[in-house]
């Protein structure tokens, strides 16, 4: 069975879909039992998520990005 380190290291790996059937059902196992790596696995899927959406914007011009930095900053 995997330990939580083992599926810290492999989780890029299970979410490409590799081709490791046994990786597979390893990871099922632990992250059925292990509510701290399911949180794990599920942040690592939305920040891909989230870079892949960033990556098909445009950049903006640095006004713009001033801007919006200045907006995060009054709200925090």
């Amino acid at each position: 069975m995997l330990k939580c380190k083992d599926v810290a290291h492999r989780a890029g790996e299970y979410l490409e879909g590799s081709p490791d059937k046994r990786l597979k059902w390893q990871m099922r196992l632990h992250l059925a039992m292990c509510r701290h790596c399911r949180r794990f696995v599920r942040h690592l899927t939305l920040t891909q998520d989230l870079s892949t959406s960033v990556a098909q914007f445009e950049p903006c011009s640095p006004d713009k990005s001033q801007k919006i930095v200045q907006k995060i900053r009054s709200k925090s």
